[in-house]
C-alpha cells in the first residue's frame, strides 16, 4: 500500500507552491500597475518634460522600470490602478506697460487650464485640456489638447516608438511645447507668439527612441490653432499641410535640438481683400546647459523662417519674408525657492529690410513659495523698430501669482 503521509505532504507542499506563485505573480502586477501610473503622469502623454526635477524623476523611475523588466512580467498585460486623473494651473497677473496702442494696465486671469488623462492600458493614453481663459477678456473656453497616444513597447519602457494623433502642441524648438510650470519666463518669445499662436497644431506625429534622445516626424496642418488667420478663415477656404520632423538629445549636462517644418500658408481673404498663398518654412535649434548639481540654467534657441506676420486683417501687401527669431535666457538659482532670470530675445520680422526688429532685454525674479505656488515678477525693457507711431521704446512689468494641481 502506497504510504498516505508522504502523498498528503506532496500535494500541501504543491499548494504551497502555487500559493506562493500566485502571490508572487499578484505582487509583481500590483507593481506594474504601480509603475505605470508613475510612467503616465511623468510623461502626460507626451515627452518628459524638461526640468531638472523631472529628469532626476525620470532617472529614477528608468532604473526601477529596468529592474521590474528583468523579472519577465508580461508588461502588456499590466493595468493602471488609477487610469483617469486630472491635473491643471491657475494663473492670476497684474500687467503694466507704457507702451502707446499696448496691452491694458489691469488685472486679469491668464490662464485657467484644466487637463484630463486618462491611461486606458499600458499602451494608450488619451489627453484633453480645456482653457477657460481665452478671448480678448479671458471668458473663453477653449480645447487645447485633445490627442491619442499609442506606445507599442508600453509606458511601461521610457524608450521605443511612439504615435500620436490629434491636437498637440507643435515640436518646433523648446519654448512652444514647454509648459508653463517648466518655463520660468511669464511668456514664450515674440516670434513664437506671433507665428505659432496657441502652440497648438493638428496633426500625426512618430517617434522613436528614449524620452531623453529621439527623432520624430509627422504631418501637421500649416497654421495653428489660434493664429489670427486660422481663427477668421472663411467657410470652404480650408488649410493645408506639411511635413515636420526634428531629433532631441540629451548628454549630461547639455540638453539640444533641431528641428523644422514646411508647409504653405494659405491665401486669406477678408472683407474683399487678400493675402496671398506664400511660403511658411522654418529651421530651429536650440541648446540647454544644465547640470543637475549646479544652480545654473542656461538656454538659448534660434529660428529662421520665411513667413508672413499673420493679421486677421488682409492684405495684399502682406506677403511672406524671411525671418529670424532668437533668444538667450539665464536662471540662477539663490536657493532651492528662489532664482532670478535674465533674458534677451530678437525678432527680425522681414531679413531683406533693416530696422525693423523687435528687440526686449527682461530681468525677472521667481520664488516658489511652495511645491504649487509660483510668484513671478518680471520687467522687459523693448526696443521696436517698425513702430511708425508714437514711442519706439517701452517697458512691459509683469507679476504672476501660479498655482497648480
Amino acid at each position: 500500500m502506497f504510504p498516505i503521509a508522504p502523498l498528503a505532504y506532496l500535494v500541501q507542499s504543491a499548494q504551497t507552491d502555487r500559493t506562493e506563485a500566485d502571490q508572487t505573480k499578484a505582487g509583481r502586477a500590483q507593481e506594474a500597475a504601480r509603475l505605470l501610473d508613475r510612467a503616465g503622469r511623468l510623461l502626460q502623454g507626451g515627452q518628459l518634460t524638461e526640468t531638472k526635477a523631472s529628469r532626476r524623476t525620470g532617472l529614477a523611475l528608468e532604473s526601477e522600470l529596468r529592474d521590474f523588466r528583468a523579472t519577465g512580467f508580461a508588461l502588456e498585460s499590466a493595468r493602471p490602478v488609477n487610469p483617469l486623473w486630472a491635473t491643471g494651473f491657475l494663473q492670476a497677473q497684474y500687467l503694466n506697460s507704457d507702451a502707446e496702442n499696448g496691452p491694458n494696465d489691469a488685472f486679469r486671469i491668464r490662464r485657467a487650464r484644466l487637463n484630463g488623462n486618462v491611461l486606458i492600458d499600458a499602451k494608450t493614453m488619451g489627453r484633453g485640456s480645456v482653457e477657460f481663459a481665452s478671448g480678448s477678456n479671458q471668458t473663453t473656453a477653449q480645447v487645447r489638447d485633445a490627442f491619442i497616444q499609442y506606445r507599442p513597447g508600453t509606458f511601461l519602457r521610457l524608450d521605443g516608438p511612439a504615435f500620436t494623433l490629434g491636437q498637440m502642441n507643435t515640436p518646433l524648438g523648446y519654448d512652444i511645447s514647454l509648459p508653463s510650470w517648466a518655463r520660468t519666463w511669464p511668456e514664450r518669445s515674440q516670434y513664437e507668439q506671433a507665428l505659432f499662436s496657441g502652440e497648438r497644431g493638428r496633426g500625426f506625429l512618430a517617434q522613436v527612441g528614449s524620452v531623453d534622445n529621439y527623432v520624430y516626424a509627422g504631418v501637421f496642418n500649416a497654421l495653428t490653432v489660434n493664429d489670427p488667420e486660422q481663427a477668421s478663415l472663411p467657410a470652404g477656404q480650408g488649410d493645408k499641410v506639411g511635413p515636420i520632423a526634428g531629433v532631441r538629445f540629451q548628454r549630461g549636462a547639455l540638453n539640444g535640438g533641431v528641428s523644422g517644418f514646411a508647409t504653405r500658408r494659405p491665401r486669406y481673404v477678408n472683407n474683399g481683400v487678400a493675402s496671398p498663398e506664400g511660403d511658411r518654412s522654418f529651421a530651429y535649434a536650440d541648446l540647454r546647459y544644465a547640470p543637475l548639481n549646479s544652480r545654473w540654467d542656461v538656454r538659448a534657441e534660434a529660428m529662421v523662417g520665411n513667413d508672413r506676420v499673420p493679421s486677421a486683417a488682409a492684405s495684399a501687401t502682406n506677403r511672406s519674408r524671411p525671418l529670424f527669431g532668437a533668444h538667450l535666457q539665464v536662471d540662477r538659482e539663490i536657493n532651492a525657492k528662489d532664482r532670478l532670470m535674465f533674458r534677451a530675445e530678437t525678432f527680425d520680422r522681414d531679413r531683406h529690410e533693416s530696422g525693423d526688429s523687435l528687440n526686449l532685454v527682461g530681468f525677472g525674479y521667481v520664488r516658489d513659495e511652495t511645491a504649487n505656488l509660483r510668484l513671478t515678477g518680471a520687467i522687459e525693457f523693448a526696443h521696436d523698430g517698425r513702430r511708425t507711431t508714437g514711442q519706439k521704446d517701452y517697458t512691459v512689468l509683469t507679476l504672476r501669482a501660479q498655482l497648480r494641481f
